[in-house]
């Protein structure tokens, strides 16, 4: 679900520059731009994120999705979004947008020409890790995509739906194995599954207690070690990275949604020690410290 009432945050150049890039035609393709930070804009149709190199985070919405070479970050352009790269590296990103409802008297392309989005969710991101092959791959695609929008060769327009086509299966083919991974661990590790969410449960329950890994491990009577290896096989993350963002998600909460509580309180609340720690992890994630996070979302 996007931010409410962000609309007084949005930039209207954005929406306009992108708006009439598609209107001129719907498919557009910025390959290895290094650009490090956007301001928070909608446009029509869907975007498609790939980080290359460098690291940052991904606004979108409600959702904070961290970058990391690889990542793929989906959604539709109709949620408010912002990048934020990390200034301490180079960082490349390539971006796809399209919009297969577009109008224009220039170019006619058939709606069936587009990839299927109805898996695509309504109201979220959709983040995805890409195996080597498969990055190689899109880039592949990616850069053959633009080169044909820059030569215009005779067909081209066709070509550059069939290669968005075939980047729209390359990432739907990756959601699939993935759910399959979880299924299939799912129906064997069915143990794994069940201590993972009752920890997780029990984390969320308790944010501003003792959430050691050695202090949960206690209570559900396993060995620390097996702990944080269920997480890390689950869920992708160490149990104390998890712990680490669960404690943040709820910090931009209150930071947000109780503005008249102060910043130590709200780290104490979700069990940071001190003020400087709280700070350190958060700007460590979301490149801004929580006063500077406050303070610009605070006026949505």
């Amino acid at each position: 679900m996007s931010k409410p009432n962000d609309a007084k945050k949005l930039s209207k150049e954005a929406f306009a520059s992108i708006k009439s890039r598609l209107e001129n035609f719907p498919i557009l393709v910025e390959c290895h731009d290094r650009r490090l930070k956007t301001e928070y804009h909608r446009q029509p149709g869907i975007e498609i994120n790939v980080t290359h190199n460098g690291s940052g985070v991904l606004e979108v919405g409600e959702f904070s999705c961290v970058l990391t070479p690889r990542h793929v970050v989906l959604f539709r352009g109709q949620i408010s979004h912002q990048l934020k790269a990390n200034r301490r590296y180079i960082y490349e990103r390539t971006v796809i947008a399209y919009d297969a409802g577009f109008k224009s008297s220039k170019y006619s392309l058939p709606k069936e020409l587009f990839p299927d989005d109805s898996w695509i969710p309504e109201d979220r991101p959709l983040n995805l890790q890409l195996s080597l092959s498969e990055y190689q791959e899109f880039d592949r695609l990616a850069l053959k995509l633009k080169r044909e929008q820059i030569t215009r060769r005779v067909g081209w327009e066709i070509s550059c739906a069939a290669l968005l086509l075939q980047i729209s299966v390359l990432l739907q083919r990756n959601l699939k194995a993935s759910k399959l991974k979880v299924e299939n661990a799912t129906q064997h590790l069915t143990y794994i599954t069940d201590l993972v969410q009752l920890s997780c449960d029990f984390v969320r329950n308790d944010l501003s207690g003792d959430l050691s890994l050695t202090t949960v491990a206690k209570a559900f009577s396993v060995r620390p070690e097996h702990l944080t290896r269920c997480f890390t096989k689950e869920l992708g993350v160490s149990f104390s990275r998890y712990v680490l963002l669960e404690r943040l998600q709820e910090a931009k909460r209150l930071l947000i949604r109780k503005q008249e509580v102060s910043v130590i309180d709200v780290a104490l609340a979700t069990g940071f020690q001190s003020h400087s720690h709280f700070s350190r992890k958060f700007k460590s994630v979301y490149l801004v410290s929580p006063s500077e996070y406050r303070s610009s979302e605070g006026s949505i």
